[in-house]
């Protein structure tokens, strides 16, 4: 059972880290702390309050306070200074508070962080697999399909949650028997200190690319790259792609931090190497060696660039001692929603390919893969950019989806506040500079609709970026809409109906 600290406790730990600026005298100091939490919905009698992001009103702790919060810790003290306990950077106390909180339940765990440009959820589910079967099911996640605590799966919202919120999850792992966690850990995870407190025994780094570069993110790839290799910080192991951009810096990094580092990739001297890689029916097999074993693994995840996501899995649970044995169980069993699912018509002429790919290095992945798995086959890619983040996803995606496919169709992908028009815009500039042939079609099943059954002849149709996510972030909020699967697996059924009628 949780611990349960007085005020006190959290005020002592802030100020041994340097975070304490001042603690009002008036604070309740042997006053326990029930909960934590930076959303007012969420507070109520014995709350700590947090109150976090640049976005932050002062009423949200006004509300937090009428519903029983007795304390808040802030960088700036508000109207209510006798409650107030004052921090120099919220960030970071909101990380270490989180740590008491949960009574120090992350280092009760063996924990498995994983960060990368693309291939990071799947890396993360193909671990997660091993892990089950060596511990039989003792394993929970979070990433950015979806979390699991041992109890309750639930679909994502952020790739790594905010620490508050991490670190429930880790405490509720641990109470519901967890042995081991896999964290999908972002970049933005790692700039602003969402895992720090955290001591993971291994960290993995897939790749790298130029994503994620904007205002709201990440100022400059170099402010992206070192946010990323902020994860040898925290570990005990690390495991890079020996195949990688800037491979030399991320493994002097590691090398400086880490108590050891394991390469993997197609190289002969990597710590885990892999060779003769066939593929058959839908079925890719290929031989391992690591430090403790030499053997085969299959797996059911299609495309070439999952063979490499199961390698750096391979590499983490190796780097973690666990047996050969329920590596390859787990590898072979691995599933992933919403990640190259693949649905066909009856007559076999058109497939759909559902996967998350939303940035430039994982569509080329992705429409490689396709263009290998159904060769001949004319390719019609549907996909959108996100507004408000990223901007140059646009001119990526546009520029690889007009030389990898028949027709771009340009549709919608959570623009937020950002007119969509603009952003359907940019992409279609870029996919016309580089000679391709597209439409825009700003609703997204219409857009899939079209793509499936108004076009006529033999096709494979890609659906990219929002894989089985059952929200769509528009202009003045987030709404329920079906998932790509759903739309492909109806379009589909119409495309099979009229394609019987036709033939009657």
């Amino acid at each position: 059972m949780r611990k349960v600290h007085v005020l006190s406790e959290y005020i002592s730990a802030l100020c041994k880290r340097g975070l304490l600026v001042w603690a009002n005298g008036s604070c309740a100091l042997d006053a326990e702390v029930s909960d934590i939490t930076f959303d007012d919905r969420e507070a109520a009698q014995g709350t700590l309050f947090i109150c976090k992001g640049a976005r932050f009103k002062e009423e949200y702790l006004r509300r937090a306070l009428e519903k029983g919060a007795f304390a808040y810790v802030s960088e700036r003290e508000y109207g209510c200074s006798d409650k107030c306990i004052k921090v120099n950077d919220i960030r970071k106390a909101m990380a270490y508070i989180a740590r008491l909180y949960t009574d120090g339940a992350a280092d009760r765990l063996r924990i498995a962080a994983i960060t990368g440009t693309k291939g990071k959820s799947t890396t993360a589910f193909f671990v997660k697999s091993a892990l089950d079967a060596a511990s039989h099911g003792k394993c929970g996640m979070v990433s950015t399909i979806l979390n699991y605590d041992g109890g309750t799966a639930a679909e994502a919202e952020l790739s790594t949650p905010e620490s508050v919120t991490l670190y429930k999850y880790f405490a509720k792992a641990l109470e519901n028997g967890m042995e081991f966690f896999v964290a999908e850990t972002s970049s933005q995870a790692l700039k602003y200190d969402r895992v720090l407190g955290i001591t993971p025994e291994v960290g993995c780094f897939t790749n790298i690319g130029r994503d994620h570069i904007s205002p709201a993110e990440h100022a400059d790839f170099e402010d992206y790259f070192t946010s990323k290799l902020k994860i040898f910080d925290m570990c005990r192991y690390g495991v890079i792609n020996s195949g990688m951009e800037f491979f030399d810096r991320a493994y002097a990094c590691a090398r400086e931090k880490c108590e050891k580092v394991y390469t993997f990739g197609k190289n002969e001297s990597d710590d885990v190497f892999c060779k003769d890689v066939k593929v058959c029916r839908g079925v890719t097999k290929f031989t391992v060696r690591a430090p403790y074993f030499e053997r085969e693994f299959t797996t059911r995840m299609r495309g070439g660039f999952n063979v490499e996501n199961a390698l750096a899995a391979i590499a983490c649970c190796a780097a973690m001692g666990i047996d050969a044995g329920a590596i390859a169980e787990g590898i072979a069993a691995t599933t992933v929603p919403g990640r190259m699912e693949i649905f066909e018509s009856e007559d076999g002429r058109i497939k759909a390919v559902v996967d998350y790919a939303h940035n430039g290095m994982s569509l080329c992945a992705l429409l490689d893969a396709v263009k290998r798995e159904f060769p001949g086959e004319p390719v019609v890619t549907v996909f959108g950019c996100p507004g408000g983040k990223a901007p140059a996803r646009r001119r990526e995606m546009g520029e690889i989806s007009a030389k990898l496919s028949a027709l771009t169709v340009i549709t919608e992908d959570d623009e937020g506040e950002e007119p969509l028009e603009d952003i359907c815009a940019e992409i279609a500039r870029s996919v016309k500079e580089n000679g391709g042939e597209y439409v825009v079609i700003t609703d997204r099943e219409q857009a899939v609709k079209y793509a499936v059954c108004g076009i006529d002849g033999a096709k494979t149709v890609v659906l990219a970026g929002k894989g089985r996510e059952t929200h769509q972030r528009r202009k003045g909020g987030s709404v329920k809409v079906p998932t790509d699967a759903d739309y492909a697996k109806k379009y589909i059924a119409e495309y099979d109906a009229a394609h019987k009628a036709a033939h009657v």
